[in-house]
């Protein structure tokens, strides 16, 4: 599974893919690997930084704002940023069909393809 968003920064466990113009983080390996929750840290260029925790079991995405940067002012510190969710099975790519709207502690169902 991956995420695409403009603000996000590239990390050490984050591959660009030019094109999709997107960042990918792989959130789970091999189907008899999964487990029951998995997250990862993401930052935006704005010195945001993200928790995006992935319920298997529930099949929602949560995202958490865990840290502004105490330089950005109060407006800035309130923009929503646009996710797109996507996964890779057996090569073929899926993606929502509109980007999502996620602030702080908002989650949304996912369809797992595994």
């Amino acid at each position: 599974m991956y995420i695409q968003s403009d603000s996000l920064i590239p990390m050490y466990d984050i591959k660009y893919s030019p094109s999709l113009d997107a960042f990918k983080f792989v959130l789970w390996g091999e189907g008899k690997s999964i487990q029951k929750k998995i997250s990862v840290s993401l930052f935006t260029r704005n010195s945001q930084e993200w928790l995006i925790e992935l319920d298997i079991i529930r099949q929602r995405l949560t995202t958490r704002c865990v840290r502004m940067h105490t330089s950005i002012d109060e407006n800035q510190q309130q923009q929503i940023l646009k996710w797109k969710f996507c996964q890779n099975l057996h090569g073929q790519e899926r993606c929502t069909n509109n980007w999502e709207t996620l602030d702080h502690g908002a989650s949304i169902q996912v369809k797992l393809l595994m």
